[in-house]
């Protein structure tokens, strides 16, 4: 049928343009020349042309036309969403291979198999949880109480509040811990760069302070009194740390001492309201 309106439309076009030439000529009182007369006979040829296809003398012609059109038009849009497709896959692919060099620079991967630091990886749920596999792996966290453990575990969860609060100061220990953390995002943060990936790594010790002195056992109306913001975003910040705090305990090669202070650390902070679903 495409062949057919193909040549249905050259012969219309062919035909008007003769019919304006004979026009003309006959005005002029003027002979066609040879050029006119054998663009004449093309166009006729091109009748007859029409005139060998069933779909010159179908009655559901404009119907399955009008069909047509709207098949091709499916088919345009086919084409782009499949070109689409294709570029998201480039996008996902090249994102995949971006991590995977991460993991490979950082020694978590040998020949795309994982090592121990990369089985460990894999085993932890967060935002990036190749920055709390190097922070394990440091030993920065082995020498912390639970409540410090508390702290630095809550300021590497914490995203950027949408508010300000006060700051509150920090122990020693959980600030010493915290600087020796902003070494280590440094240096993955040169790594990550290097192969363009942008993986959040967070220190915000907003709400360090308050679990610090949760664990050691503070009441919980002396915790909220501290800071002008609603309970629920406390509550949920402290939960986030024990679901961390959770996978030290579940997940190979962690130390032993820091598995033993990380339930410790759970414990005491499940305690109500924490504990309150």
């Amino acid at each position: 049928m495409h062949e057919y309106d193909r040549i249905r439309y050259l012969y219309v076009q062919n035909r008007q343009t003769y019919k304006k030439i004979c026009k003309q000529e006959r005005a002029k009182n003027r002979p066609l020349s040879q050029e006119a007369v054998a663009f004449g006979k093309e166009t006729k040829l091109l009748l007859e042309k029409m005139h060998n296809y069933k779909c010159d003398n179908c009655k559901l012609y404009k119907k399955h036309s009008k069909n047509i059109e709207v098949l091709d038009r499916f088919n345009i849009r086919l084409q782009k969403l499949d070109k689409e497709i294709e570029k998201q896959k480039d996008i996902f692919w090249n994102r995949f291979l971006s991590h995977r060099d991460v993991l490979i620079d950082c020694g978590y991967l040998n020949n795309d198999y994982p090592t121990s630091y990369g089985i460990t990886t894999s085993q932890i749920r967060s935002e990036n949880e190749l920055f709390i596999a190097e922070i394990i792996f440091s030993n920065v966290l082995e020498s912390l109480t639970p409540a410090q453990l508390g702290a630095v575990i809550c300021a590497v969860t914490t995203e950027d509040l949408r508010v300000d609060i006060p700051y509150l100061p920090i122990s020693e220990p959980v600030r010493k811990a915290l600087n020796q953390i902003k070494n280590i995002r440094r240096r993955l943060e040169k790594i990550q760069s290097k192969h363009s990936v942008e993986d959040p790594m967070y220190i915000n010790a907003y709400f360090s302070s308050l679990i610090e002195l949760w664990i050691e056992g503070a009441e919980w109306e002396s915790i909220i009194e501290q800071v002008d913001i609603g309970e629920g975003d406390i509550v949920r910040s402290f939960k986030r740390v024990v679901d961390v705090l959770r996978q030290f305990t579940t997940i190979e090669n962690v130390p032993e001492a820091l598995v033993f202070t990380a339930r410790e650390a759970i414990e005491k902070i499940l305690r109500e309201p924490v504990d309150v679903d």
